[in-house]
């Protein structure tokens, strides 16, 4: 490119010109590049382009398939047609086995008020033929005349907005939840999850008592991050001669007063037995009442909420209420609190048999 022209040089409109014109030139082959560029012409000189798209065409081409990314829908869950129902029963284009949806693959309608029991019982039985799975319960208040029943190897996932919810009327479901058909000798089931939402058990309308957990003879049990409220005069969550059971950040709340018995609830949110016949629910075999004491359970992390009621809707956060000679093993409880007194005096772990050393075997608060 020409030089300028300096101070007091004359015959400079040449150079000058010829300065502009390659400054043109420039600019123009410039703008050329740029377009070809542009149009990936020729195709991507640098590999650029080419590195960047081998990024993204995993998440574009594999969107909703196999071993690729799912894109939730509006909702932010999980689109039905890619959840497979199992055991039979696969929704369409379904690619997750294992995961029984109660409410995209077995009807299970929230918010209307009709018994959702049979159709959540459907799942749990698919699952349990299918030999294990998770059963999903969306969002919603799912209405429940009768008590769902879980098969070994399953877990009832339940997501934070749903609330199984007992009808009000006759009969009144005694549980919502159980490894045990009432009535029957069938083994209990075992290697059971049941993981969060709300268990309502509806105590202010109702004229029978609910357990809305009850579990026999059973092992390796999980229940975790459930809220479970309205529960009058009754355990919360009752561990019947169970092994290896851990209840874990679990909230028990109630509603401020008590239309079944008069005075202070003597009933422990989470009530640790034996499978006595003093201690067992009417309505099982009574084969199961065999003095199997439950061993290895921990308490971890949950806490009774305020109630208006003036002992509390319990009677204290653990405890049993069994008087024979059998007595519960190995039962820690740590990290549990009250929000309020019990009518037995302790928040955390009272009644006369079960926090006596003598008569509580290896028990660590």
């Amino acid at each position: 490119m020409p030089s300028l022209p300096i101070d007091g040089q004359t015959n400079w409109g040449d150079p000058l010109n010829a300065y502009i014109a390659a400054l043109q030139n420039e600019a123009n082959s410039t703008q050329a590049n740029l377009n070809t560029h542009a149009s990936n012409t020729p195709a991507d000189p640098h590999g650029d382009r080419a590195y960047a798209q081998g990024l993204v065409n995993p998440i574009i081409n594999g969107v909703n398939l196999p071993n690729g990314f799912v894109q939730l829908n509006s909702q932010g869950l999980i689109p039905s047609s890619l959840i497979s129902g199992g055991g039979g029963n696969n929704v369409t284009g379904g690619m997750y086995s294992g995961i029984f949806d109660a409410v995209a693959t077995f009807g299970a309608v929230p918010n209307n008020g009709a018994d959702q029991s049979a159709h959540i019982q459907n799942a749990l039985n698919a699952a349990g033929s299918a030999g294990g799975g998770v059963v999903w319960v969306g969002p919603g208040v799912f209405s429940m005349a009768n008590y769902v029943v879980m098969p070994s190897n399953t877990w009832l996932m339940m997501s934070e907005g749903t609330t199984l919810q007992r009808i009000p009327g006759s009969p009144n479901a005694k549980y919502l939840i159980s490894n045990v058909q009432f009535g029957t000798s069938n083994t209990p089931s075992s290697d059971v999850r049941i993981t969060g939402g709300t268990l309502d058990a509806v105590g202010s309308s109702m004229t029978s008592q609910c357990t809305p957990i009850f579990l026999i003879q059973s092992s390796k049990n999980r229940i975790q991050d459930v809220f479970i409220n309205n529960v009058y005069s009754n355990p919360a969550i009752e561990i019947n001669g169970c092994t290896n059971t851990i209840i874990d950040s679990c909230f028990f709340d109630g509603t401020g007063s008590n239309n079944i018995f008069s005075g202070g609830s003597t009933a422990p949110a989470v009530r640790i037995n034996v499978s006595a016949a003093s201690t067992t629910p009417s309505g099982l075999a009574n084969t199961f009442y065999n003095n199997t004491v439950s061993t290895n359970t921990r308490v971890m992390n949950c806490n009774t909420q305020s109630t208006g009621f003036s002992f509390g809707c319990y009677g204290a956060l653990v405890g049993d209420d069994f008087s024979n000679s059998n007595h519960s093993k190995n039962i820690f409880v740590t990290g549990c609190s009250t929000m309020y007194a019990s009518s037995l005096g302790s928040g955390v772990v009272s009644n006369g048999q079960f926090s006596g050393l003598v008569n509580a075997n290896n028990l660590f608060v």
